[in-house]
């Protein structure tokens, strides 16, 4: 049970298709990931507008290189299909494979735990995780006021 009152569903393997999307790409540090995100999905969000295509789910992050030395993400949306993008915005595309998928229920705060969580499961399967973890923000933070409800599933591409 996580430490901030939250809670974490069991976590299931599954196998996802792919899934075209578009997202801005930043290089960031922890203490101003959520800021980066925020306004990469802003970004994405005018883009879309302006190109008059519908997102087909929620916004997410996707982190793309998550070291020590070095942390690269994405934040966008899931399309139907590619779309050319423009300077700031790139078409991109959650991969198709096998994923260990969990939701996670509270605050922001704990997604290190909940990431952290998914990623021991994997290894204590005897698999190996294949770059870093996919959040999908179900809820809307401007629709869904209380943090402790708060829902994000986390997707971790799996080898």
């Amino acid at each position: 049970m996580p430490s901030n009152g939250s809670t974490m569903s069991e976590i299931k393997l599954e196998h996802v298709k792919s899934q075209p999307t578009v997202v801005v790409r930043f290089d960031y540090a922890e203490e101003i990931v959520g800021e980066l995100m925020s306004d990469a999905l802003i970004a994405v969000q005018e883009y879309l507008k302006r190109a008059q295509i519908l997102p087909v789910g929620p916004p997410f992050t996707r982190y793309l290189v998550w070291t020590e030395e070095q942390k690269r993400a994405e934040s966008g949306f899931p399309v139907e299909w590619a779309v050319e993008g423009s300077d700031l915005v790139a078409s991109s595309e959650l991969p198709a494979g096998r994923v260990a998928r969990m939701v996670y229920t509270g605050p922001y705060t704990g997604l290190i735990e909940a990431k952290n969580k998914v990623f021991d499961a994997i290894q204590a399967r005897g698999l190996t995780p294949d770059g870093g973890p996919i959040e999908v923000y179900v809820t809307d933070p401007n629709e869904v006021l209380d943090e402790s409800d708060f829902q994000t599933e986390i997707i971790w591409p799996i080898e």
